[in-house]
């Protein structure tokens, strides 16, 4: 391509319709207080009962996940990297997870419970033993409880409605805007792409560079829905089994078609990295043509090496156990969502954009590829 780029880094899209399908409306006031929006995590596996790491199920209130992690390792007297997490919670929030710490420490677990700030807190429910160290992405998901006050009772029939058509048939898988931190991480994560010496933690290029690969996900997603293909294959796809994991190439785009519209199978986008993309023929088209349209000028993945590989991620999601209901202090949704989806973006399909508001923008990822 020539001429300049018809895309944004900086513009990714963060809510996708599907085509043809418009967006719930209401809004609602998200995360008034901490306990209007709850989240528990699924995890991978519970804890085998013996081993040298101790597994701790704890409850945050109203504190951010990297402070949760500095807290727990300053008050047990170890290194912030001793404390494992699956994955990261919000903050403005009550939220239940498992953390790891070496089982040789010189405090009692225990001394990782007490306030924090103004009205923050942590709280250790459950200690079990486990022989390995908790890991990014040892989770199958999370569940959540969230309530939005200011809403029309009238639309109640609606709003479920909605949610239960999503659960059935999904909804576009985007990265919420709680990754871009309004463009800070992609202009980090550009320079280290570019070559640029800076002087960062081993997390923040993780994150940074992440947050690259998210913007590059996310306008493909666009793309992929503006064509009418989220739910329709094009020869040399990569393809994943809902029910395995299993991923393989498409050969037969009108037979896994269908495959796709049982809901057996879901497309897969690009998260670019050092190793190449996995697609093939027609669909290795498509994803280079959304990163030509972004501009790939001094761009190199293969500067990250083993650090960003490159990944795939599912382009539809779908929630289960979903729920609605009424309670004294507004309308309650319950579902649960896989690693990686964002509650923020079904809450904007089920009950509308406004649900994207400030209060519901420090949602942090609910597990990182």
């Amino acid at each position: 391509m020539t001429g300049e780029p018809t895309r944004s880094w900086h513009d990714a899209p963060t809510v996708i319709p599907w085509p043809g399908v418009p967006l719930g409306t209401g809004g609602g006031l998200v995360k008034s207080v901490p306990e209007d929006f709850e989240v528990e995590e699924i995890p991978a596996y519970v804890p085998g009962g013996s081993g040298d790491f101790l597994y701790l199920w704890v409850e945050k209130r109203d504190v951010g996940a990297p402070l949760l992690a500095n807290l727990v390792a300053e008050r047990l007297g170890i290194d912030r990297g001793a404390v494992g997490m699956a994955g990261m919670k919000d903050r403005r929030a009550v939220t239940r997870q498992w953390l790891s710490v070496p089982a040789k420490l010189a405090r009692p677990v225990e001394a990782i419970e007490g306030p924090v700030g103004d009205g923050g807190a942590i709280r250790l429910l459950r200690v079990e033993r486990h022989d390995n160290k908790l890991k990014t992405g040892h989770l199958r998901g999370n569940r959540f409880r969230v309530r939005l006050r200011g809403r029309d009772p009238a639309d109640d029939g609606a709003v479920a409605t909605r949610l239960e058509a999503l659960a059935a048939r999904g909804f576009p898988n985007a990265y919420g805007p709680q990754r871009f931190a309004q463009g800070r991480t992609i202009d980090t994560g550009l320079a280290i792409l570019r070559g640029e010496r800076l002087r960062l933690s081993a997390r923040i290029e993780r994150l940074a560079v992440s947050a690259v690969q998210s913007v590059a996900f996310n306008h493909w997603l666009a793309a992929r829905a503006a064509d009418g293909l989220l739910a329709a294959a094009v020869p040399g796809d990569v393809l994943m089994k809902r029910v395995s994991g299993g991923i393989f190439i498409c050969e037969d785009a009108a037979a896994d078609t269908a495959r796709l519209a049982a809901g057996e199978l879901v497309v897969t986008g690009p998260l670019p990295g050092s190793k190449g993309s996995r697609a093939k023929g027609e669909a290795l088209a498509r994803e280079e043509a959304v990163l030509a349209e972004l501009g790939g000028d001094g761009i190199a993945w293969g500067r990250l090496g083993r650090n960003a590989r490159g990944a795939r991620r599912a382009a539809v999601a779908w929630p289960d156990a979903v729920g609605v209901a009424r309670d004294d202090d507004g309308l309650v949704l319950t579902f649960g969502l896989p690693s990686g989806s964002y509650a923020t973006v079904l809450l904007a399909h089920v009950v509308g954009l406004e649900a994207l508001g400030e209060g519901a923008r420090d949602e942090a990822d609910a597990g990182e590829e």
